[in-house]
């Protein structure tokens, strides 16, 4: 005499045989549209990982054998990059990228300058203290952008960024930094073509 298997038991049955079959089938292929975003996601990489590229080299004074180090970081910055969502699109101005990289060479040597001889001019003022922006560029790229630049600017460092509110380390408390930080605003607002409403300074 047969016992029929329980509801129970046969509803684990159907699961487990539809799981199977599953399993076996092939994925779907990859069709052109997931192609196409996929290489505009890792074109969009270039402009960001030879910015780190740059700013590595700064930093390590064009050594060699600093990439050692620094590929390993600029692969793991180019992974997180890229698995990043992006909830929009920035098309970067040619000409004003170029620009910008110049300038921000520049201001970087400026910075290094700036900090050393601060560090060995006793007579050069060292007041330091924190300076809160609120930045009108658009949410996303070119807040963070601003943010990393700000860092390389003569006597100045990001240390949070929550909104539009930038806070600000300088090194000289005394000294109005609202030119340079609107001069970097707008030239970063250029990059990414951005409309640039009036800025006000937070409190």
């Amino acid at each position: 005499m047969t016992t029929s298997p329980r509801p129970a038991d046969a509803a684990r049955t159907a699961i487990t045989t539809t799981t199977q079959l599953r399993a076996i089938q092939p994925s779907p292929p990859v069709g052109p549209v997931e192609r196409a975003g996929l290489r505009d996601r890792l074109r969009g990489l270039i402009l960001p990982v030879a910015l780190l590229a740059l700013i590595w080299s700064l930093l390590t004074d064009w050594r060699l054998d600093a990439w050692v180090f620094g590929l390993p970081a600029l692969a793991i910055a180019a992974g997180l990059l890229l698995a990043m969502p992006h909830p929009r699109r920035w098309r970067l101005a040619p000409v004003p990228t170029l620009l910008f990289a110049l300038w921000f060479a520049v201001q970087a040597v400026r910075g290094a300058v700036d900090v050393a001889l601060r560090a060995v001019a006793p007579r050069m003022p060292l007041r330091p203290g924190f300076r809160s922006w609120r930045t009108a560029l658009p949410e996303g790229a070119p807040r963070i952008v601003l943010a990393n630049a700000v860092t390389l600017l003569p006597g100045t460092l990001s240390a949070e960024l929550e909104g539009q509110r930038l806070v600000i380390h300088v090194l000289d408390a005394g000294l109005d930094h609202d030119r340079a930080l609107g001069d970097l605003e707008s030239r970063i607002a250029a990059i990414f073509a951005a409309p640039l409403p009036g800025r006000e300074v937070a409190a």
